[in-house]
């Protein structure tokens, strides 16, 4: 960062941390979903342990944005045999848990906040010590908490830097782990400010990344370089673990890459914004701003660009998320060899997508060349002249002109959409010009 935009960087991060600094209110939102759960285990005679999780118990939540995650911590002697999920469904039954399936089935609950619902999740765990005692991954998550708190505690201006990092990546677009965004976890987030040592560290190191990024601890110091592809393979990880670009060995479970689920496009993104904020400090890269209808006509102002809906069947964000995306793909895998595609986007929120493609031309020829077989294998030759109307040879081959369903998008769009889409409950596109 050059020196006369410091002063000017440290205006906008006062700024940004008035407006995304919680209050306590929220903390006690969760403590006192935690009395009311310890209540229900007590009067089922269970001795387990309630604690807060995730961003509220380390301290690095965001005002107004952020879910409630609590864990029940079961002695190993539950375990014998048993289901903990059930044992845990069965106490807190009066609360109305609605049961989510996974590795082993945790529970949503909602409450209001600040007039908003709030989602709580409710997730049964064993009480271990060491990594080698977990009998399932979420057993780990606790163990997380205590990892971030332990370099939070004696430095409560971390959890600031923490805060300006996940908004930073929020507005530019790519927090989030989850399938249908490819982009940071909380944690991983939470991992990479204290190996940096804050917002602008983070934002120094990450402009000068390259290639497949390793970030570890090792010995007590941190190592953040760009790694052959030996020094990945020694890491003990699985090849699926090491797909993403930036590897991230998880200082709780080394075996692990706490960035397995960031994509390249959001690794780009990250590192562009990283680049654009140290040589222009603004408020705008913590802004958060939707993806509209309204708001790309106006961005887009003359250019062809298609704009739609996708509402998925209800289900976990994860998966209705992942079939949003998947029809964002499949359209523009089909569209870009047609009309080209200059810019496109998909975002999705509160069970609706929002997804656009810039076309680079809005007209196709009325004809397709098919390519035939070599005019040395007669009997495919003959077959392929009697299927097609228009033949001609050309370099050694047989081809035909056939004419296309379609000339224009609009005729795109009324193809690809009259087919049937599994798991979506409406698709919507439009052609702007």
């Amino acid at each position: 960062m050059r020196k006369d935009y410091k002063k000017r960087a440290a205006q906008i991060i006062k700024r940004v941390l008035g407006e995304i600094k919680p209050d306590a209110a929220a903390v006690r939102l969760g403590e006192r979903i935690i009395r009311e759960i310890s209540l229900l285990l007590r009067r089922e005679g269970l001795n387990a342990e309630v604690m807060l999780g995730g961003s509220l118990a380390k301290c690095t939540h965001l005002k107004n944005d952020f879910d409630v995650d609590v864990f029940v911590r079961f002695n190993y002697s539950l375990c014998n045999g048993k289901d903990i999920s059930d044992i845990l469904y069965k106490a807190i039954s009066p609360l109305s848990p609605v049961r989510v399936h996974g590795s082993r089935d945790y529970f949503h609950l909602y409450r209001e906040f600040k007039r908003r619902s709030v989602q709580v999740e409710v997730i049964p765990v064993l009480k271990i010590q060491r990594q080698s005692d977990a009998l399932n991954t979420t057993d780990l998550s606790p163990l997380h908490v205590e990892w971030v708190v332990k370099h939070t505690k004696n430095n409560k201006g971390l959890c600031d830097e923490i805060r300006l990092v996940k908004q930073f990546c929020k507005a530019t677009g790519c927090y989030g782990a989850e399938s249908y965004i490819g982009g940071f976890s909380g944690y991983s987030l939470e991992i990479l400010t204290v190996a940096y040592g804050g917002f602008i560290g983070l934002l120094e190191g990450a402009a000068g990344w390259r290639g497949r990024v390793l970030i570890r601890n090792k010995g007590g110091s941190w190592l953040k370089k760009e790694a052959s592809s030996g020094e990945l393979s020694s890491l003990g990880l699985s090849r699926e673990k090491l797909k993403s670009p930036l590897i991230i060995v998880d200082p709780v479970i080394p075996l692990r890459n706490a960035a397995a689920a960031l994509s390249y496009e959001k690794f780009s993104l990250f590192v562009n914004a990283a680049k654009g904020f140290l040589a222009k400090p603004s408020l705008s890269f913590f802004r958060i701003r939707h993806l509209t209808p309204a708001g790309l006509l106006r961005k887009y102002r003359g250019l062809p660009i298609i704009i739609g809906r996708v509402i998925p069947e209800p289900s976990q964000d994860d998966v209705a998320g992942g079939r949003a995306l998947k029809i964002f793909r499949r359209v523009k895998r089909n569209l870009a060899p047609l009309f080209g595609v200059s810019e496109s986007g998909f975002e999705y929120t509160n069970g609706r997508a929002i997804l656009f493609y810039v076309l680079r031309k809005t007209k196709i020829s009325p004809f397709v060349e098919v390519e035939g077989p070599p005019l040395k294998r007669r009997d495919d030759v003959g077959r392929f002249i009697e299927k097609h109307f228009h033949t001609y040879k050309q370099n050694g081959r047989v081809f035909a002109k056939e004419k296309r369903a379609f000339t224009t998008p609009n005729g795109f769009l009324r193809r690809i959409l009259s087919k049937d889409i599994k798991g979506v409950k409406k698709v919507d596109m439009k052609f702007f010009s």
